[in-house]
């Protein structure tokens, strides 16, 4: 490739000095090889680049139509092949070019890719050695070039013999990770002409089937800004430059986000490319060249609509060829797109077939069944996803077919028309079948799925033994044999109600049945009449508990005086707690007490259910001492706690049950 040296400057002395040419520092040798090394951001993709391209050029210097052979590294064996079956390399050419930085044979030319002197070295990048074999005019050479201990590069010849194979070279380079060399090559051969390159044996995926192209040398591809292939490389335009190519080309299309999502074929050297040859040079030139590729965009998808048009064999075509070029212009940005003609009529003029209610639209609800409507109106812009179906015999109902076939074809619309007989026919300027581009299911074509004979089996439950582990399912006739009483609970049943102590009490012993959400209460009892509800026996056990125990208004009010003295002695502390003489504190001392002697379960108990209790105001020592309640508040100032005692002390008892304040 040459290199613009339109930039270079001459300087004339008028000193009579000697001028002094810039050289490379030979001590610095092992520093500039590294930098000159290390360009790559990617360097799995440069190495793939550098090696690749070297082929291809030794390929288009040969005048051979061959593909180079790419063998990618796996786990068994990693190391990177490249083969081509060119000019081939003498001894002389692998030192004298291979094994200088900076050395190249293809400045002086735009007819191959190469031309920075620096590629042939990038596998450095990865690795401390790689191996040429290069054969050329009968003689073949093997050459190992490594990094010494000082980082420099060096070249051993291995091995000079006669042979009779053809010119070629093969580069071998051992690769560390083989799944980036892999992936980094899925996306480098994209840009290479198809029949150029085998990766693996195969021709890879290539760009130029999968986009569309807007005469020979622009591709709309919907992927990234601007993208210039030049020798089957391909170099993205920095974002910051397609604002710049947009305005040198006149404005003719909108950039959406920086991305045109195209890619234009250039001859090799006419933009220019970073040392690296990851991407295209911000520079003046390269936007004009690229600018003026894309000045004529709006003219280009003109050209490809009528070309499209003009082929089409009814209006269903004509619309169909124009639907993906219309969507392409829509992300590209270029707008005021001209409608193409077919017969002498604008597409945009056919607007939506009027199907009247000659047509059956068949989808499916976010429930998996099938929905059905009738369609009035055919949308020209879902014309590309419309199915018609076709075949279907008189008297037939269509809609087991139709949820068979939707259910394996989401993305598609099915339309029947009419009765749905006819294999072909037209509805407005609409055709379907014969020579029409619309897709057609034939109704015998569709498989109905299979349905597995299923036995009537019986319903299951889950079921726990209280007082064991673990649960199990039984079904009906299982649960009515077993020895244990029976209960059930529903599924609003809470977590913690099933675990509690009064479900584990009343129901000890007992084999309960959890119901599952939809499982019906009514079916059970008529299925296992022996179940009782456990809550029902669980609140039985409650009252029989609180009747052995005493009255639970007596036992909340104990549980409230119980909570007010407790927090009241954790803010004074224990002994001066135990200075308060005043008698409401004594008794609320006294009713805690009965409180604590209950035992812990039975505590538990009091607490779960005090909410059956009317509230009846506080507890007697947040009536006749509210400010020892609130001792929390001053439990850091020793002082106050203190006068706390002292003010409940002086309190005296009111008769008419509230408290006044006491005399000395």
């Amino acid at each position: 490739m040459q290199i613009d040296t339109s930039a270079a400057v001459s300087v004339t002395n008028s000193l009579g000095v000697a001028s002094t040419t810039m050289t490379l520092d030979p001590e610095g040798m092992a520093h500039l090889t590294q930098v000159l090394t290390n360009l790559y951001a990617d360097k799995h993709l440069a190495v793939l680049r550098e090696y690749s391209t070297n082929a291809l050029d030794s390929h288009v210097a040969a005048g051979t139509t061959a593909p180079v052979e790419v063998t990618l590294p796996t786990a068994l064996n990693p190391t990177l092949v490249i083969t081509d079956h060119g000019v081939g390399l003498s001894r002389d050419e692998i030192v004298n070019v291979y094994a200088r930085y900076g050395a190249s044979t293809k400045r002086g030319t735009n007819t191959q890719i190469g031309s920075f002197g620096l590629g042939a070295k990038s596998a450095f990048t990865i690795g401390g050695q790689f191996v040429v074999t290069a054969t050329k005019d009968g003689r073949r050479t093997v050459a190992v070039f490594a990094l010494d201990n000082h980082g420099v590069g060096t070249v051993n010849i291995l091995a000079e013999t006669e042979t009779v194979d053809a010119n070629g070279v093969t580069v071998s380079i051992a690769v560390g990770d083989h799944r980036q060399m892999q992936d980094a090559a899925e996306k480098f051969f994209r840009s290479w002409r198809p029949g150029t390159v085998l990766v693996d044996g195969s021709e890879p995926e290539s760009l130029y089937t999968d986009g569309m192209w807007l005469g020979n040398d622009v591709l709309h591809t919907r992927r990234g800004g601007i993208t210039v292939v030049m020798g089957s490389v391909a170099y993205p335009l920095p974002a910051s430059a397609v604002h710049a190519v947009r305005e040198r080309a006149g404005g003719t299309w909108h950039v959406h986000d920086g991305r045109p999502g195209l890619t234009v074929f250039l001859p090799i050297g006419s933009v220019d490319i970073t040392p690296s040859r990851e991407a295209v040079r911000d520079t003046s030139r390269s936007i004009d060249t690229v600018a003026a590729a894309l000045r004529n965009l709006p003219e280009r998808f003109e050209r490809e609509a009528h070309r499209r048009t003009a082929a089409a064999t009814c209006a269903a075509m004509a619309v169909l060829s124009t639907i993906p070029l219309r969507r392409a212009a829509e992300w590209t940005g270029v707008h005021g797109l001209s409608t193409a003609q077919w017969r002498g009529r604008p597409i945009s003029d056919l607007g939506p077939a009027e199907l009247g209610s000659h047509a059956t639209f068949y989808g499916k609800t976010s429930r998996g069944a099938l929905s059905t409507n009738t369609l009035d109106k055919l949308s020209v812009a879902t014309l590309d996803q419309v199915t018609v179906l076709v075949g279907v015999p008189k008297g037939r109902s269509a809609r087991r077919h139709a949820k068979a076939w939707v259910a394996d074809n989401r993305v598609r619309l099915l339309v029947q028309f009419g009765d749905g007989h006819d294999l072909s026919g037209r509805v407005d300027w609409l055709t379907w079948g014969d020579d029409s581009p619309l897709d057609t299911v034939r109704f015998e074509d569709i498989e109905l799925p299979s349905e597995p004979d299923r036995p009537r089996t019986q319903t299951s439950y889950d079921v726990q033994l209280v007082g064991g582990n673990g649960q199990a399912t039984m079904t009906a006739d299982q649960v009515n044999s077993a020895e244990h009483p029976l209960a059930y609970t529903d599924d609003h049943l809470p977590t913690y109600a099933i675990r509690s102590i009064e479900f584990r009490r009343a129901l000890d012993g007992y084999l309960v049945i959890h119901l599952r959400s939809g499982q019906s209460t009514a079916a059970l009892r008529r299925r296992v009449p022996r179940a009782v509800r456990a809550d029902d026996l669980s609140r039985r056990w409650v009252d029989d508990r609180f009747a052995a125990l005493g009255s639970l208004d007596d036992l909340v009010a104990a549980m409230r005086e119980h909570n007010a003295v407790k927090a009241a002695i954790s803010a004074l502390g224990k002994s001066r707690a135990d200075r308060i003489t005043h008698p409401t504190y004594h008794r609320a001392v006294t009713a805690a007490a009965s409180f604590t002697s209950l035992d812990p379960e039975t505590r538990e108990l009091i607490q779960r259910h005090a909410g059956r209790v009317p509230h009846r105001g506080l507890p007697a020592l947040h009536r006749d001492l509210p400010l020892l309640v609130r001792a929390a508040n001053f439990q850091y100032d020793e002082n106050a706690l203190d006068h706390l005692v002292l003010y409940a002390n002086a309190i005296a008892p009111n008769p008419f049950g509230a408290a006044r304040p006491g005399r000395t």
